[in-house]
């Protein structure tokens, strides 16, 4: 298989026909909106033609050496297939998790006096489930009474929501 799950600051090789590729994964900042940084370096010799796909998007124009993605991925997959000039293709690819995973199964966030309340998450929200709502709280409803904003990681519940959540997220 071509797959496998890296971290930040781990090496990924994959070798199968030739040309063989080694996939390098690299983050320099943990910051949200930092670039990350594809390394793909080519061996045995040149391929007649190469594609990088990160997270189903073709990026443009790849290159051997240094592939800067300038969106800010905190987990995805990247894939490269490489074809030497006999027609022989290899595709070599990548999971990748920026960050330590966490799941959190006892996330309270509660409204009271029917308003809203914001409740931040730690990290990167990756999914968020509720799990239970407490006693005294009224009907929960996703979208209504409660919600999630993955672009403040954050949960907010509303309307006298009180609710405990599982969240998973990136830290």
């Amino acid at each position: 298989s071509c797959t496998a799950v890296v971290n930040v600051q781990t090496q990924v090789v994959q070798t199968g026909p030739a040309p063989t590729c080694t996939l390098t994964l690299a983050q320099s900042s943990f910051a949200p909106g930092a670039p990350m940084v594809l390394n793909l370096a080519v061996q045995n010799g040149p391929a007649a033609s190469m594609s990088l796909v990160v997270n189903n998007q073709l990026m443009p124009n790849p290159i051997v050496g240094a592939n800067t993605i300038a969106a800010p991925y905190f987990s995805g997959s990247a894939t490269v297939t490489l074809v030497s000039s006999s027609g022989v293709a290899n595709t070599c690819g990548v999971n990748f998790t920026i960050g330590t995973p966490v799941t959190d199964s006892g996330f309270d966030c509660d409204s009271t006096a029917k308003k809203l309340t914001v409740c931040p998450v730690a990290g990167k929200v990756i999914s968020v489930i509720l799990d239970h709502t407490d006693a005294g709280s009224a009907n929960c409803t996703q979208g209504t009474s409660w919600g999630v904003d993955l672009v403040n990681n954050n949960i907010w519940v509303n309307n006298n929501c009180k609710g405990d959540f599982i969240v998973s997220y990136l830290r």
